[in-house]
């Protein structure tokens, strides 16, 4: 504690302590934001359902879109979602948590330590088991 503020017992650290905070690795955040396209087409299915609303047309195609549409929509996106997740889950155990953090390439049988041959980023076999371990609590 010395030449720092203590912010009390609650918290545990002390002012200019960094907490450990955990990134999700590059290849799932790709991964993730190849859904925004499907959630743009469902604001505009809504937003239009409004807009049509609000200036008195109201034919039952029109609502048939507004109130069938985007709930089938975000049923299939969430569906999508989950299936991909617990595919990318079934992939890293299978390979027995060797896989790049950057790209998503499978490690299995380069060694304890290297370089990706896809993306070319270093790797050591217990920094990525312990990063996909912890992606596993959080994110799977």
């Amino acid at each position: 504690m010395q030449g720092g503020l203590y912010l009390g017992a609650n918290l545990g650290f002390e002012v200019g302590e960094q907490k450990d905070q955990f990134k999700y690795p590059p290849y799932l955040m790709r991964r993730r934001r190849r859904f925004l396209p499907y959630m743009f087409v469902l604001g505009a299915i809504v937003l239009s359902s409004i807009v049509l609303g609000l200036f008195g047309v109201t034919h039952y195609r029109y609502e048939l879109v507004g109130n069938l549409g985007a709930p089938i929509i975000v049923w299939a996106v969430f569906i999508l979602l989950f299936l991909d997740k617990r595919r990318i889950k079934a992939r890293i155990k299978a390979c027995g948590y060797m896989v790049c953090v950057e790209c998503g390439y499978e490690l299995t049988g380069l060694g304890n330590s290297g370089r990706c041959p896809e993306c070319g980023t270093p790797f050591e076999e217990e920094s990525l088991r312990k990063t996909w371990r912890r992606c596993e609590d959080s994110y799977f």
